[in-house]
């Protein structure tokens, strides 16, 4: 049995996996159960294959997701990045120059990059039925990474064009490390994008300089034969019609939206995920109240169009306990 007969991959595939998939990202709660930090692992492929592995197994996911951090594309634009054992990645954003053209060093040649796609590869050997997953933020959100994000964000009011720009130029080079990461043996590709939120944008600017770049990049998915899931962190609702417009898989949602005004909006035909709150419940949580949110979610949004999951990503110090209660309880659920 190949990855495509997996849960997940059945359920954003459109069909009935049987069970309530369940995922979680947290590259540094991995680390640390692994006994590392999530610093050590940007420049080593094999360390960060056994790590997102061991993840897998210990939270009982149904994906083993390959992540570094935010800054592995910016590096190869020319971010200079410090690594700290407690902060992780550290980077020193470029300014915008007035006429914009990104060119990437090879992706092979970049710690963060090489060692994501290492990893995938060193995976894909094991033939497990795991789908890989692998992260990478959307267009926009790495375009602030890579650039001061206070003066992009001013330059969508004065350089719209400029902005425009330097979002397409990242959406062909997201596109071109998609390929790499399918090529290496990824199927599922999970894009935050938390600069798109309305804490950010509003919905017009969310139209103009963030849906169509998300959607081009998960067209290039599609055409690579696989699947995406798009998040966006904090107030979503007024854009949700345009988050489903990016023909993603499945809608994650932060754990401040309600998943029931989602389910009410979209109808059943539309998949989502979400959403534990990662800090309230998941880190300072006890596992029953763990369970009990997981059951809240569970029957908010209902059991056949959700895959369980944390609003965000899971912090450092959760224990893994919590993170298994989350597991546990969506898997034991039968709605059959």
């Amino acid at each position: 049995m190949g990855f495509e007969e997996s849960i997940l991959f059945k359920f954003l595939n459109g069909e009935d996996p049987g069970e309530i998939p369940v995922i979680a990202t947290g590259t540094g709660l991995a680390a640390r159960i692994a006994g590392r930090s999530a610093a050590s692992l940007r420049d080593n492929g094999a360390a960060l294959a056994e790590v997102m592995s061991m993840f897998q197994k210990e939270a009982k996911l149904d994906w083993t997701i390959v992540y570094t951090d935010a800054l592995a594309i910016p590096e190869t634009l020319g971010v200079e990045v410090e690594l700290s054992p407690i902060s992780g990645a550290i980077g020193k954003p470029m300014k915008i120059p007035d006429d914009p053209v990104l060119s990437p060093k090879p992706l092979r040649s970049s710690p963060a990059t090489r060692a994501t796609l290492e990893a995938v590869e060193i995976l894909s050997k094991k033939k497990t039925t795991c789908p890989i997953a692998v992260t990478f933020e959307g267009p926009l959100t790495t375009s602030i990474n890579t650039f001061d994000a206070n003066d992009l964000i001013m330059a969508i009011y004065r350089r719209p064009l400029v902005v425009k720009s330097i979002i397409s130029q990242m959406t062909d080079i997201l596109c071109s490390f998609a390929e790499e990461i399918r090529r290496a043996g990824a199927s599922v590709f999970y894009i935050p994008d938390p600069f798109s939120s309305m804490d950010t944008l509003s919905p017009k600017h969310y139209k103009e300089f963030a849906g169509p770049y998300v959607s081009n990049l998960i067209s290039h998915i599609h055409d690579l034969g696989a699947k995406a899931i798009l998040h966006i962190c904090g107030q979503t609702d007024q854009i949700w019609d345009y988050m489903a417009e990016t023909g993603a898989d499945t809608l994650s949602l932060d754990q401040i939206m309600s998943l029931q005004k989602a389910r009410e909006h979209f109808g059943p035909e539309v998949r989502l995920a979400g959403n534990v709150d990662p800090i309230r419940t998941l880190w300072e949580g006890s596992v029953e109240e763990v369970r009990d949110e997981t059951m809240s979610c569970i029957e908010d949004a209902g059991p056949r169009s959700l895959i369980i999951m944390p609003g965000c990503a899971v912090p450092t110090q959760t224990d893994i306990k919590n993170l298994r209660a989350m597991s546990e309880t969506a898997k034991g659920y039968s709605y059959s």
